[in-house]
């Protein structure tokens, strides 16, 4: 559960206490106002924020870092300050930085990234969400839309990005989340 006051927070039905992780992980502090959150696995919740990246596994009440042991270091991203993360319906986790879209697969353990020189129109990116078509990805970034098309067997699994801009009949300026 989240809370304004508390950033990331524990609930527990049976006493109606929330408690604030900060509390017993004061690293937390480190990474600044949370801005997503989203599933994990069955039992953890991957947390975004303006600094970087934990987990918290809400069976365990433990926070977690999987491939280190401080903030930020689950993903290899070449910024940490999280606008966007989305998680598929293949259980893929897309990250939008203000320096390029990150992709990680987690049955894979791999990570892939993609920037302006790849194709985006643009490395700040503000959103991600998926089509109806299971092999579409929409990422807007703050000049334009992008359409991501995916071969989940290829060795790079985007195997195509259109750009959408004003040219296009998109209004012109930043597109933000649900634009």
């Amino acid at each position: 559960m989240l809370s304004k006051e508390l950033g990331a927070a524990h609930f527990n039905p049976q006493t109606n206490e929330l408690t604030s992780l900060l509390d017993e992980y004061p690293e937390l502090n480190q990474i600044g106002l949370i801005t997503h959150a989203v599933p994990w696995d069955a039992h953890s919740i991957l947390f975004a924020s303006q600094y970087g990246l934990f987990v918290y596994d809400c069976r365990k009440k433990k926070v977690f870092y999987p491939e280190g042991d401080r903030p930020g270091a689950l993903f290899k991203c070449r910024n940490m300050k999280f606008n966007s993360v989305f998680r598929d319906r293949r259980g893929w986790f897309w990250l939008g930085t203000h320096d390029g879209l990150n992709l990680y697969i987690p049955e894979k353990k791999k990570f892939y990234s993609y920037y302006q020189e790849d194709g985006l129109p643009n490395n700040i990116i503000q959103t991600v969400t998926e089509g109806t078509e299971k092999n579409i990805i929409y990422a807007a970034t703050s000049n334009g839309l992008s359409l991501l098309t995916i071969d989940s067997w290829a060795d790079n699994p985007v195997s195509n990005i259109q750009n959408l801009d004003s040219e296009n009949g998109l209004l012109r300026g930043e597109y933000f989340e649900r634009s």
